[in-house]
């Protein structure tokens, strides 16, 4: 006679929506029209079990909302965080959610907005600042180029000398 044993392994993950947290810095920002603009929600699993959550953005008409990770493990203890990212369509301000959810239950709404605004580079003082900046420094390469170029001049010394 020979008895077979099967042994099973089975990993629980139930119950970490009640602990979970998201958290987020910025729950506003300015997009221009076409350009993206990144927000980072940071999910907390203070809990003692591995926590696998569903980041789900909502649609929202004349913006474009996408998650990095819309299916994320977090182990227990521990934080990830998860970027999502918003492509300005049209001109105006939008209100939009992201829902973190854990085993089929919402752990948390976060609420963000994004104010799409028309207009490029004069728009956004970052690169005016970066641009200005640029020039600076190429007009103080330029003088220290030319300042290191010029041969200095030769000095004649007069001077009595005794044989």
């Amino acid at each position: 006679d020979e008895t077979s044993t099967t042994l099973t392994k089975s990993i629980s993950i139930g119950g970490t929506e009640e602990d979970s947290q998201v958290l987020t810095a910025v729950t506003s920002k300015d997009v221009a029209k076409g350009a993206i603009a990144t927000y980072d929600l940071i999910i907390v699993n203070p809990g003692n079990k591995i926590g696998v959550y569903n980041v789900i953005p909502e649609t929202v008409t004349g913006l474009g909302v996408s998650v990095d990770q819309p299916l994320l493990t977090v182990p227990a203890g521990s934080s990830k965080t998860v970027r999502v990212s918003v492509t300005g369509n049209t001109v105006g301000t939008y209100a939009f959610a992201v829902n973190v959810e854990s085993n089929g239950k919402l752990v948390q709404k976060v609420n963000l907005s994004a104010n799409v605004i028309s207009g490029g580079i004069a728009s956004n003082n970052i690169v005016i600042l970066t641009i200005v900046l640029a020039i600076v420094f190429i007009v103080l390469l330029v003088v220290l180029i030319v300042l290191l170029s010029r041969k200095p001049e030769k000095v004649e010394e007069f001077g009595e000398s005794y044989y």
